[in-house]
């Protein structure tokens, strides 16, 4: 930890004080949801935070690294808000029940799906519990499991192109 605090603390009141404004009105289009808007930038100036308290931190704060720091979080929440809708739709789809024969057929899919869970091998079996059923982000699992985010990425979209292979074999 850098020898001053004090300094260190007045500088990132600065810098959230200066910036923080300035960053959620860039993110809110982006994202179209001021919950998350306001959550990218409490994770940017966290990280920063961070980068400053543990030394890791190589250059100085500038608007742009700021910027680019907020923009790739936007993307990164996209991408992962738009595989969570995705399968949200299908699961919408699989849940329409009109009868018995639907209820058992749903109730055999959802069986399906538990087992298959429950067979993935670690991490993937981890990663894929704290992404869609623990509603975390790539970049808490990633924090949380130790990883990066982009081992994270992987890991799912591996998952999702096997049981994908899977399906179109059954059909």
């Amino acid at each position: 930890m850098p020898k001053h605090t004090d300094s260190l603390i007045k500088r990132m009141e600065q810098l959230y004080e200066q910036f923080y404004g300035r960053l959620y009105a860039y993110v809110m289009p982006l994202l179209n949801n001021e919950d998350e808007a306001a959550d990218v930038v409490g994770e940017v100036m966290e990280t920063v935070w961070r980068q400053y308290k543990e030394g890791t931190l190589t250059t100085n704060i500038t608007a742009s690294y700021l910027y680019t720091m907020a923009r790739n979080r936007c993307i990164s929440r996209l991408r992962h808000n738009k595989v969570h809708t995705h399968y949200a739709e299908i699961v919408r789809h699989t849940t329409d029940i009109r009868d018995d024969g639907e209820a058992a057929e749903y109730e055999q899919r959802l069986e399906t799906i538990r087992r298959k869970v429950d067979e993935l091998p670690e991490p993937d079996h981890s990663i894929f519990m704290n992404c869609y059923f623990r509603k975390m982000t790539y970049q808490q699992t990633a924090d949380l499991l130790g990883i990066s985010f982009v081992t994270v990425k992987k890991h799912i979209m591996h998952v999702l192109a096997q049981w994908r292979k899977e399906l179109k074999k059954e059909k």
